[in-house]
Protein backbone atom coordinates (compact mmCIF):
# COMPACT_ATOMS: atom_id res chain seq x y z
CA UNK A 1 0.00 0.00 0.00
CA UNK A 2 1.10 3.58 -0.65
CA UNK A 3 0.36 6.45 1.56
CA UNK A 4 0.47 10.04 0.09
CA UNK A 5 3.25 12.29 0.55
CA UNK A 6 1.91 15.52 2.31
CA UNK A 7 2.60 17.27 -0.88
CA UNK A 8 -0.07 15.23 -2.34
CA UNK A 9 -2.77 16.00 0.35
CA UNK A 10 -4.49 19.55 0.66
CA UNK A 11 -4.12 21.55 4.23
CA UNK A 12 -1.35 19.20 5.47
CA UNK A 13 0.89 22.32 5.97
CA UNK A 14 3.36 23.39 8.91
CA UNK A 15 5.61 20.41 8.50
CA UNK A 16 8.37 22.66 9.65
CA UNK A 17 6.49 23.64 12.64
CA UNK A 18 5.67 19.62 13.49
CA UNK A 19 9.39 18.81 12.92
CA UNK A 20 10.27 21.92 15.37
CA UNK A 21 7.89 20.44 18.00
CA UNK A 22 9.20 17.34 17.96
CA UNK A 23 13.18 18.88 18.47
CA UNK A 24 11.87 20.06 21.39
CA UNK A 25 10.17 17.48 22.64
CA UNK A 26 11.18 15.83 25.81
CA UNK A 27 10.56 12.47 24.76
CA UNK A 28 7.55 11.44 27.01
CA UNK A 29 5.16 9.06 25.64
CA UNK A 30 2.20 11.05 27.26
CA UNK A 31 -0.77 10.09 25.66
CA UNK A 32 -2.56 13.69 25.47
CA UNK A 33 0.16 14.87 23.39
CA UNK A 34 0.77 14.78 19.41
CA UNK A 35 4.80 14.38 19.33
CA UNK A 36 4.70 10.36 20.37
CA UNK A 37 2.00 10.16 17.74
CA UNK A 38 4.09 11.91 15.09
CA UNK A 39 7.15 10.37 15.93
CA UNK A 40 6.05 6.23 16.20
CA UNK A 41 4.28 6.82 12.99
CA UNK A 42 7.58 8.24 11.46
CA UNK A 43 9.45 5.34 12.79
CA UNK A 44 6.89 3.17 11.06
CA UNK A 45 7.06 4.72 7.73
CA UNK A 46 10.95 5.09 8.07
CA UNK A 47 11.89 1.32 9.41
CA UNK A 48 9.54 0.21 6.26
CA UNK A 49 11.10 2.09 4.01
CA UNK A 50 14.51 1.52 4.94
CA UNK A 51 14.19 -2.62 5.36
CA UNK A 52 11.34 -3.84 2.83
CA UNK A 53 12.47 -3.57 -0.53
CA UNK A 54 15.90 -5.41 0.27
CA UNK A 55 14.42 -7.93 2.88
CA UNK A 56 11.14 -8.61 0.41
CA UNK A 57 9.35 -11.53 1.77
CA UNK A 58 11.41 -11.70 4.85
CA UNK A 59 10.14 -8.07 6.02
CA UNK A 60 7.12 -9.75 7.62
CA UNK A 61 9.73 -10.77 10.62
CA UNK A 62 10.87 -7.69 11.05
CA UNK A 63 7.78 -5.43 10.68
CA UNK A 64 7.35 -4.96 14.74
CA UNK A 65 10.01 -2.80 14.50
CA UNK A 66 13.43 -2.18 16.30
CA UNK A 67 14.55 1.01 16.75
CA UNK A 68 18.45 -0.20 17.27
CA UNK A 69 18.68 -1.67 14.37
CA UNK A 70 18.13 1.50 12.50
CA UNK A 71 19.95 3.89 14.44
CA UNK A 72 22.94 1.91 13.75
CA UNK A 73 22.32 2.60 9.72
CA UNK A 74 21.64 6.13 10.05
CA UNK A 75 24.44 6.85 12.55
CA UNK A 76 27.19 4.18 11.47
CA UNK A 77 26.03 2.87 8.47
CA UNK A 78 26.88 -0.61 6.50
CA UNK A 79 28.37 -2.06 3.78
CA UNK A 80 24.93 -2.77 2.50
CA UNK A 81 23.29 0.63 1.49
CA UNK A 82 19.90 0.15 3.28
CA UNK A 83 18.47 3.72 2.83
CA UNK A 84 18.78 3.58 -1.03
CA UNK A 85 15.33 1.84 -2.94
CA UNK A 86 16.01 -1.29 -4.90
CA UNK A 87 13.10 -0.13 -7.72
CA UNK A 88 14.03 3.13 -8.60
CA UNK A 89 16.70 4.62 -10.81
CA UNK A 90 17.62 7.28 -8.35
CA UNK A 91 20.61 6.67 -5.76
CA UNK A 92 18.02 7.59 -2.41
CA UNK A 93 20.58 8.92 0.83
CA UNK A 94 19.01 8.32 4.32
CA UNK A 95 18.40 12.07 4.53
CA UNK A 96 16.09 11.70 1.55
CA UNK A 97 14.60 8.81 3.05
CA UNK A 98 14.23 10.61 6.20
CA UNK A 99 12.32 13.46 4.30
CA UNK A 100 10.27 11.13 2.09
CA UNK A 101 9.23 9.09 5.12
CA UNK A 102 8.11 12.08 7.39
CA UNK A 103 6.09 13.76 5.01
CA UNK A 104 4.49 10.56 4.73
CA UNK A 105 4.23 9.95 8.19
CA UNK A 106 1.80 13.27 8.31
CA UNK A 107 0.06 12.29 5.62
CA UNK A 108 -1.18 8.91 7.19
CA UNK A 109 -2.22 10.51 10.58
CA UNK A 110 -3.83 13.96 8.60
CA UNK A 111 -6.15 11.24 6.90
CA UNK A 112 -6.70 9.41 10.29
CA UNK A 113 -6.75 12.15 12.81
CA UNK A 114 -7.57 15.32 11.21
CA UNK A 115 -5.77 18.14 8.64
CA UNK A 116 -4.11 20.06 12.47
CA UNK A 117 -1.28 17.70 13.54
CA UNK A 118 -2.03 19.96 16.99
CA UNK A 119 -5.09 18.54 17.98
CA UNK A 120 -3.60 14.81 17.50
CA UNK A 121 -3.58 12.77 20.75
CA UNK A 122 -1.03 9.46 20.82
CA UNK A 123 -3.64 8.11 23.04
CA UNK A 124 -6.26 7.70 20.31
CA UNK A 125 -3.88 5.49 18.09
CA UNK A 126 -2.46 3.81 21.36
CA UNK A 127 -5.35 2.20 22.34
CA UNK A 128 -4.83 -0.86 25.40
CA UNK A 129 -6.90 -3.64 25.11
CA UNK A 130 -7.55 -6.22 27.54
CA UNK A 131 -9.63 -8.83 25.99
CA UNK A 132 -11.93 -11.31 28.01
CA UNK A 133 -12.00 -14.67 27.47
CA UNK A 134 -13.70 -16.22 25.84
CA UNK A 135 -16.72 -13.97 25.28
CA UNK A 136 -13.94 -11.25 24.32
CA UNK A 137 -14.32 -12.83 20.69
CA UNK A 138 -18.47 -13.11 20.87
CA UNK A 139 -20.11 -10.50 19.64
CA UNK A 140 -22.19 -8.53 20.65
CA UNK A 141 -20.78 -10.03 24.20
CA UNK A 142 -17.33 -8.91 23.21
CA UNK A 143 -18.49 -5.06 24.00
CA UNK A 144 -19.75 -5.98 27.63
CA UNK A 145 -16.72 -7.90 28.27
CA UNK A 146 -13.33 -6.09 26.57
CA UNK A 147 -12.16 -3.40 28.44
CA UNK A 148 -10.14 -0.62 26.36
CA UNK A 149 -7.97 2.36 27.43
CA UNK A 150 -6.32 5.14 25.88
CA UNK A 151 -2.19 4.95 27.28
CA UNK A 152 0.20 6.22 27.73
CA UNK A 153 3.58 4.60 27.48
CA UNK A 154 6.07 3.05 24.41
CA UNK A 155 7.82 0.54 23.21
CA UNK A 156 10.61 1.86 24.72
CA UNK A 157 9.50 3.06 28.06
CA UNK A 158 9.35 2.04 31.91
CA UNK A 159 5.46 2.16 31.33
CA UNK A 160 5.59 -0.45 28.31
CA UNK A 161 3.29 0.03 25.43
CA UNK A 162 4.42 -2.47 22.49
CA UNK A 163 3.01 -1.46 19.47
CA UNK A 164 2.85 -3.99 16.20
CA UNK A 165 2.74 -2.14 13.23
CA UNK A 166 0.39 -4.11 11.39
CA UNK A 167 -2.21 -2.56 9.30
CA UNK A 168 -5.09 -2.22 11.51
CA UNK A 169 -4.43 -0.58 14.24
CA UNK A 170 -0.33 -0.03 13.79
CA UNK A 171 0.24 2.22 16.77
CA UNK A 172 -2.00 0.00 19.34
CA UNK A 173 -0.48 -0.84 23.05
CA UNK A 174 -0.39 -4.84 22.12
CA UNK A 175 1.75 -5.98 24.98
CA UNK A 176 2.60 -4.38 28.13
CA UNK A 177 2.38 -5.56 32.35
CA UNK A 178 -1.15 -5.83 32.85
CA UNK A 179 0.15 -6.06 36.84
CA UNK A 180 2.89 -3.69 38.22
CA UNK A 181 3.77 -2.83 41.89
CA UNK A 182 6.45 -1.42 44.24
CA UNK A 183 7.16 -3.19 47.28
CA UNK A 184 8.48 -1.63 50.23
CA UNK A 185 10.16 -4.65 52.52
CA UNK A 186 11.08 -1.95 55.16
CA UNK A 187 7.17 -1.20 55.41
CA UNK A 188 4.44 -3.31 53.40
CA UNK A 189 1.74 -0.99 54.02
CA UNK A 190 3.91 2.12 51.81
CA UNK A 191 3.76 -0.66 48.96
CA UNK A 192 2.09 0.13 45.96
CA UNK A 193 -0.19 -1.79 42.98
CA UNK A 194 -1.77 -1.25 40.02
CA UNK A 195 -3.24 -3.57 37.26
CA UNK A 196 -5.45 -3.21 33.68
CA UNK A 197 -8.53 -3.66 34.45
CA UNK A 198 -10.46 -3.62 37.75
CA UNK A 199 -10.99 -5.10 41.14
CA UNK A 200 -14.12 -7.03 40.11
CA UNK A 201 -14.15 -10.21 37.69
CA UNK A 202 -17.68 -9.34 37.47
CA UNK A 203 -18.37 -7.42 33.89
CA UNK A 204 -21.48 -6.35 36.13
CA UNK A 205 -19.95 -4.61 38.69
CA UNK A 206 -19.14 -0.81 39.07
CA UNK A 207 -15.52 -2.49 39.69
CA UNK A 208 -15.04 -3.97 36.71
CA UNK A 209 -12.72 -1.98 34.92
CA UNK A 210 -12.35 0.79 38.00
CA UNK A 211 -8.24 0.55 37.47
CA UNK A 212 -8.08 0.87 34.02
CA UNK A 213 -7.73 4.51 33.41
CA UNK A 214 -5.33 5.30 36.87
CA UNK A 215 -2.98 1.89 35.08
CA UNK A 216 -3.24 3.91 31.89
CA UNK A 217 -1.41 7.34 33.68
CA UNK A 218 1.10 4.80 35.21
CA UNK A 219 -0.44 5.60 38.48
CA UNK A 220 -0.92 3.12 41.31
CA UNK A 221 -3.12 2.00 44.55
CA UNK A 222 -2.06 1.55 48.21
CA UNK A 223 -1.52 -1.73 49.42
CA UNK A 224 -2.49 -2.70 52.84
CA UNK A 225 -1.68 -5.66 55.40
CA UNK A 226 -4.51 -4.74 57.31
CA UNK A 227 -7.28 -7.39 57.26
CA UNK A 228 -9.80 -5.80 59.04
CA UNK A 229 -9.61 -2.92 55.46
CA UNK A 230 -10.28 -5.67 53.10
CA UNK A 231 -13.91 -5.58 53.11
Amino acid sequence: MRIATTAELDGVGEIGDAFQKLLKWDGRMNSNNPEPLIMLAWFRHLHEAILKDDLDGQYELFDRGRITKILHILRRGTARDWCDVADTEEKESCAIILDQTFDAALAELKVQYGSDWKNWKYGEAHVAYSEHRPFGKVAPLSNLFNITIESSGGPYTLHRGQTGFGEEGPYRSRHGAAYRAIYDFSDLDKSIFIQSTGQSGNFLSQHYSDFAKPWSQSKFMPMTTDEATYT
